[in-house]
């Protein structure tokens, strides 16, 4: 008996379901239909659906030119849908209900893995066995502002560009998989793919760094990016590896980028000393208070305790004395110290209040702390964090509070009793996300991975903090959704990079919506991972969180400019686009805030060694750091630019260091 129930109409499916799914869910985004085909004029479109023997449903489409001349079927001309049901309501109503879709479209390798959110079996996969698939676009439309952040929206597949002759066709045939969850999609990609599933140590590797993948060894002579065709067996597919320059002299770089080309120096304006967007096309400053996420604040806020870290590696003084004026327009413009008040932009404009500035004005005091080592400013880093708590904070999944490091600091500076009550408050909090579990409340989306993955960290804090084992646990209940988020394709682009697909519309220059791989807040989930990998002692998680933290390193630019993702798809289409926008692999859209790690070389350039002496970590991920694999990071939190708009940064954490170089 299969377990198919499929309900087709006109030639597609409005439905597919599995009949012993106890939640009934439809594979199918509503009301889209799966399978619709579109062509060039003169190429007719059909398609036919088999269960076979084994229980997996086959799609075979067929493209027929049916004119009297040879057809030129350009890259992307031709496209078959998949409206998987990619959406965000609220989380009771997703993690049974919906799905996460990991597409890749690696030539005659190609495949496509649907989990559900909550991560129950079974699940749906897709695997290419007649053609090539060579990219994919995302069909979007803006006539629910709902949405503009909730709706991935329809995953349209195409394969590479052919031509036909008269009367000639073209076939596309996949198979349709029922599976268990992600070891055994994995059991099946090898099963059909053989020597041609790739995997690799890193996605992101750096200059002349060692890196191994199954076939052999990366070359990393040169930076950049590196994509490479592999055959067998008569199949072809590709892979492709990102080269980055040493990781210390991107963060010189970036740093110079921001105190250079990112600071207001305009004495005649309340923007003076504030980091700002750049645009990378025009040469300029942008500001914004009328789009809140191109203002004066918000993930700009991380620009600061960038340039701070900056100031302890390099000891220069144009960066210092940048760092300073920074500190100045915070203090002047952002932060009301009489009432420990973070506001939303320059001028103590509350009418937008954000919680999420907070824990960032906070790390960025405890930044100057490290600098200066004056204990005002943990004082001031305390004071923020209260007044998060005053105004309900307990109730809201903050992204990077710095838990485990405030109390530390705060007991630095000889201030134990103000320790002990942070301490309590912090703990009060992972209590109160433990109660409420997988039932995540709604945020600027209605469901996301940084909405699962601050609350990870902060149960995994409230853990290291209190020796609650019930945090430990609740923690491990939640890891098993954030996992469901990451990519596992043969791209570095994707590879334990989390799903987005809103932050080009809110924060780029365009206002485009499509995936955005990588996304600076796809660090979060390494974060998690490699928390809970220091507290298990489970050796597995460090290593997806270095493949993860590595992830978003391209999103820098060699010459210090950056940008907050990469908008993957071929192609957008959307109803506030008049046309179809190409987007090459490679070009960088919307503002950035995101975490980067920094490599700290130790002599040799291809032996990193961890120099770090434990003990106080400016941090949303782990106190004690003792991993060899992980060696030599510093994180910090970026915070903001743009494809054309450079980035800036949201700093968060680094370490003090028994020396900055050998």
């Amino acid at each position: 008996m299969s377990h198919w129930v499929l309900e087709e109409k006109n030639g597609s499916l409005a439905k597919i379901t599995f009949a012993d799914d106890p939640f009934r869910m439809n594979w199918v985004n509503e009301p889209h239909f799966w399978g619709e085909m579109a062509a060039p004029n003169g190429i007719s479109c059909t398609s036919a659906r088999t269960i076979l023997q084994d229980d997996t449903l086959e799609e075979t489409y067929i493209f027929t030119n049916e004119s009297q001349e040879t057809i030129f079927c350009d890259a992307g001309s031709v496209s078959i849908s998949l409206p998987l049901n990619d959406n965000y309501l609220a989380a009771d109503i997703c993690l049974p209900q919906r799905c996460h879709a990991h597409v890749w479209c690696g030539g005659e390798v190609s495949w496509v893995l649907a989990l559900r959110m909550g991560g129950q079996a079974p699940h749906l996969g897709m695997i290419l066995t007649q053609g090539s698939l060579e990219s994919y676009s995302i069909r979007r439309s803006l006539t629910e502002s709902h949405c503009v952040s909730n709706t991935r929206g329809v995953i349209l597949l195409h394969p590479k560009e052919f031509s036909l002759a008269p009367e000639e066709k073209k076939i596309l045939r996949w198979r349709l998989f029922r599976h268990e969850g992600i070891e055994d999609w994995k059991r099946i990609l090898k099963a059909y793919f053989g020597s041609l599933y790739i995997t690799s140590e890193q996605w992101v590797a750096f200059h002349y760094d060692k890196v191994k993948w199954n076939g052999g060894f990366v070359d990393t002579s040169r930076t950049g990016e590196i994509c490479q065709t592999f055959q067998s067996n008569g199949k072809s597919t590709t892979a492709c590896w990102r080269i980055m320059p040493p990781a210390t002299e991107l963060l010189r770089r970036r740093a110079q980028f921001i105190v250079e080309k990112q600071q207001c120096m305009d004495t005649s304006s309340h923007l003076c000393g504030a980091y700002l967007i750049y645009d990378n096309e025009t040469n300029k400053l942008c500001y914004s208070h009328d789009i809140p996420d191109h203002n004066s604040a918000r993930e700009r806020l991380g620009m600061g305790a960038l340039v701070a870290l900056a100031c302890r590696y390099f000891h220069d003084a144009a960066l210092e004395k940048s760092l300073w004026n920074y500190a100045d327009f915070i203090l002047r413009e952002i932060y009301e110290e009489k009432i420990h008040t973070v506001y939303d932009d320059a001028g103590y404009m509350e009418e937008r209040h954000r919680l999420y500035n907070e824990a960032w004005v906070a790390v960025f005091f405890m930044e100057l702390f490290r600098v200066t080592h004056e204990p005002v400013w943990i004082k001031r880093a305390a004071d923020v964090m209260e007044n998060y708590y005053d105004r309900g904070g307990d109730r809201f999944y903050a992204i990077g509070i710095p838990m485990t490091s405030i109390v530390a600091l705060l007991k630095e500076a000889g201030m134990t009793d103000r320790a002990e009550d942070m301490r309590h408050l912090f703990i009060h909090h992972a209590e109160k996300i433990a109660d409420i579990g997988i039932h995540y409340p709604t945020s600027e989306v209605d469901y996301e991975q940084s909405i699962v993955a601050p609350a990870v960290n902060m149960l995994l804090m409230g853990y290291q903090l209190s020796g609650k084992q019930a945090l430990l646990s609740a923690a491990r209940e939640q890891m098993k959704l954030l996992i469901l988020f990451q990519g596992m394709q043969p791209d570095y682009h994707f590879n334990e990079v989390a799903i987005r697909h809103w932050d080009g519309y809110w924060f780029g220059k365009r206002h485009m919506l499509g995936d955005t791989f990588p996304h600076y807040w796809s660090s979060l989930s390494g974060l998690a991972f490699e928390r809970y990998g220091h507290i298990t002692g489970e050796k597995e998680w460090l290593v997806r969180a270095e493949k993860n933290l590595r992830g978003s390193l391209p999103l820098f630019f060699e010459d210090g400019s950056a940008s907050c993702a990469m908008v993957y798809p071929r192609l957008l289409f959307s109803k506030r686009i008049s046309s179809e926008l190409p987007q090459l692999a490679g070009v960088f859209f919307a503002e950035i805030a995101f975490l980067f790690r920094v490599f700290l070389p130790t002599g040799v350039p291809i032996s990193w060694k961890l120099s770090v002496q434990m003990g106080l970590v400016t941090e949303i991920i782990s106190d004690a750091f003792k991993s060899t694999f992980l060696r030599n990071f510093f994180i910090f939190l970026i915070a903001k630019e743009c494809h054309h708009f450079a980035l800036s940064a949201l700093g968060v954490r680094q370490r003090r260091l028994q020396q900055f170089f050998k």
